[in-house]
């Protein structure tokens, strides 16, 4: 009966120490971004996912923006104040050269229904390289938040504005 007894507790706590390990090594609640990367980024909240690149996209002074997928008022009014929001303050310092539209890319895949889901799924993804930006969404409130950090990581010297390369994955936490 004691040697049942042990071998079940120690069973139990094998079981128990594995499912530990594998939730905080796997979830996706945790990021698996360096130490590094961590202390470069200047956005809030915290991606998913981040891996920079060595390529830099100077920002144009020609800001244009293609819409694939999903489209709605909200969305243009975003992409129209963001590009306002650069315009007004960066002005002098907008590339002359390079890039022709579009210049942001936007896939928004559907619009959601249940207001509860559109609250819920923030959800985005973000590719920044040398020529474009792409944002990708499952939903409307995707791009609005992954509007708001392409302008978080917007850097910027007395002659010029950026954004270094980067590819970016951020997960509402509520999905999870």
């Amino acid at each position: 009966m004691v040697k049942q007894i042990t071998i079940g507790l120690i069973a139990f706590l094998i079981i128990v120490t594995g499912s530990l390990l594998y939730f905080y090594k796997f979830s996706p609640r945790y990021t698996t971004i360096s130490e590094a990367d961590i202390s470069a980024l200047k956005s809030m909240p915290l991606p998913s996912r981040l891996i920079f690149d060595e390529d830099t996209l100077f920002i144009p002074r020609s800001l244009g923006a293609q819409f694939d997928g999903f489209i709605n008022s909200d969305m243009e009014n975003a992409v129209h104040r963001f590009f306002k929001h650069i315009s007004d303050e960066y002005t002098d310092k907008l590339s002359k050269e390079g890039n022709t539209n579009p210049f942001l890319i936007i896939q928004c895949e559907t619009n959601a229904n249940d207001e509860d889901t559109l609250t819920d799924l923030v959800s985005y993804t973000l590719q920044v390289d040398d020529e474009n930006i792409i944002l990708i969404a499952p939903y409307p409130n995707g791009i609005l938040y992954g509007l708001e950090t392409i302008s978080q990581l917007i850097e910027s010297n007395k002659d010029k504005i950026w954004i270094r390369s980067v590819r970016l994955k951020y997960n509402n936490p509520k999905n999870h």
